[in-house]
């Protein structure tokens, strides 16, 4: 399970906090992007370290910047579970028909890589703003 800054892991008091945990408010959260660790009733959060390289098809996690009537421009935070950094566009024509805010968490897949931007869809299956 991916997980994001801030983000719930858990409301159990039994589970121990382990790196990159804290508890809040009776809430374990996550203090950095990576994926979900428990082990003997403690858990830790493994941080992405490597970039990842977008191809074709991959999945990523991006946060909205800012909208147009045309297009969303975006950060692309991780593509197949691995930090990265990239700047990204999903045009209007490869979105779903959902209603997209600035600072919203979307997962999309990568089209195509042009001129250093990605374009990206939600059209596919589990596409589109994320829970959390």
């Amino acid at each position: 399970m991916l997980l994001f800054p801030g983000q719930v892991i858990s409301h159990d008091n039994s589970l121990q906090s382990g790196d990159n945990t804290y508890w809040q408010d009776n809430q374990l959260l996550a203090q950095v992007i990576g994926k979900l660790e428990i082990n003997d009733n403690k858990a830790k959060v493994v941080p992405l370290n490597s970039l990842a390289q977008p191809r074709n098809g991959d999945i990523a996690i991006a946060t909205v910047q800012f909208i147009t009537q045309q297009k969303s421009l975006l950060n692309i935070v991780s593509i197949n579970g691995q930090r990265c950094n990239f700047n990204g566009v999903l045009r209007i024509q490869d979105a779903k028909q959902q209603r997209l805010s600035v600072n919203q968490i979307i997962q999309c897949q990568v089209l195509q890589m042009q001129s250093g931007i990605i374009n990206v869809s939600t059209l596919g299956d589990d596409m589109g703003i994320v829970k959390v």
